[in-house]
């Protein structure tokens, strides 16, 4: 391949001055119209995240380019592990004519990486790994959770730069800022390239929604949309639920379909948020079929206190109640342990699919039941 030759070359990339499009899975119909995409297979990005434009613009990326590690790191929803996946994909296939990436979840990895250590066989379980031409490691999180694990994986970085094979870490914040990750892990993938993953910006939101839209074959009203767009920053699953919702209670008004995600202060402040809270434990103990009171208790049995988690989360998540409120009703918990349920579910979304369609489930619930409990508040302004 000729040195200046570009990996992403044949890439489908459309963007214009505000916004940019990349395909998230191989194999995507080329396309050359806005109107043409399908929302499942394109990430939607902004000036919210430039980084990642110039990173995957054909015309900006040099086949020579020594950027790697690439990390990806940013909040939940925000698509890293998708874009990864995508990134690597393409990465491997440019180079070598068909896909041979090697997608290993940080778990599975520190895991498999244990019982090689336990069987004497590093050096075979990273040579396996070292067969692929590209290679994702995702979400860098769980595997700060095996201490020793963490000098051989900083090895396995070495080789990786030595062997110039492309490499994608996703992890929820720069990995400097990542509690437990040491200096040795963090020194190497600051030779790479770090790209931070926001939430959609204003423009985004407005070209994801009025996809949606169409999708979901809402009409499409554009002063609805403009005012959606412009409540605040939320993830494109949350947009996505956001319209199902409505989609769902076209008996409001197209002003007054106010999504749960944007209940923040009304909701908060109202005399009924221990009714939705009462709400929420009701959906989530029948899930798990436990009697809601046992997740206001003390009770540390596993189910319990994951269900307990479950609920605080959608508490915050689904109505925006403030910590110190859900800390009251869950029996007097503090600010802390409130938040610690709170990372621990959105880390589990994050890293386990299946987990996320139940919460996405409950969610779902909870939202199309809350009408029960609380009269639906107005669009401010």
């Amino acid at each position: 391949m000729a040195g200046s030759q570009n990996r992403f070359l044949d890439m489908t990339f459309l963007a214009d001055e505000q916004l940019f499009y990349l395909p998230l899975k191989a194999g995507i119909s080329p396309v050359f119209s806005v109107a043409d995409i399908q929302l499942e297979d394109w990430y939607v990005g902004d000036q919210a995240n430039e980084l990642l434009r110039v990173f995957s613009d054909p015309s900006s990326l040099s086949f020579d380019r020594d950027f790697f590690p690439v990390v990806l790191h940013g909040g939940s929803g925000t698509g890293k592990t998708a874009l990864a996946i995508s990134l690597a994909n393409r990465m491997a296939s440019d180079a070598h004519g068909e896909s041979a990436c090697c997608h290993l979840p940080s778990v599975d990895f520190a895991r498999g990486l244990a019982e090689a250590i336990h069987t004497k066989s590093v050096d075979a379980f990273f040579d396996r790994i070292l067969g692929f031409q590209a290679i994702l490691i995702d979400h860098l999180d769980g595997l700060l959770a095996y201490s020793s694990a963490l000098v051989d994986f900083a090895s396995f970085l070495d080789r990786l730069r030595e062997l110039k094979i492309p490499c994608f870490i996703t992890c929820s914040a720069p990995p400097e800022l990542l509690a437990g990750c040491p200096d040795s892990i963090t020194s190497r993938l600051s030779s790479g390239l770090s790209i931070a993953l926001r939430p959609p910006g204003f423009k985004a939101r407005l070209a994801i929604l009025e996809l949606l839209y169409k999708k979901y074959a809402l009409p499409v009203d554009l002063a609805e949309i403009d005012s959606l767009a412009a409540s605040h920053p939320i993830s494109f699953p949350a947009l996505n639920r956001l319209v199902v919702y409505m989609k769902n209670d076209l008996s409001l008004g197209p002003l007054s379909r106010e999504p749960a995600p944007l209940m923040t202060s009304t909701l908060s402040a109202c005399d009924s948020s221990r009714s939705l809270l009462d709400l929420i434990c009701s959906v989530v103990a029948d899930h798990f079929d436990l009697l809601p009171e046992y997740l206001t208790s003390s009770s540390r049995k596993h189910t319990t206190v994951l269900a307990r988690s479950v609920a605080i989360f959608l508490s915050r998540k689904l109505f925006s109640l403030n910590y110190s409120l859900i800390g009251e009703y869950f029996g007097g918990r503090d600010h802390s342990t409130i938040l610690h349920a709170y990372r621990k579910i959105a880390f589990l979304c994050d890293s386990n699919p299946d987990f996320s369609r139940v919460i996405d489930s409950l969610w779902s619930r909870c939202y199309m039941l809350r009408s029960s409990v609380t009269p639906t508040a107005a669009v401010p302004g």
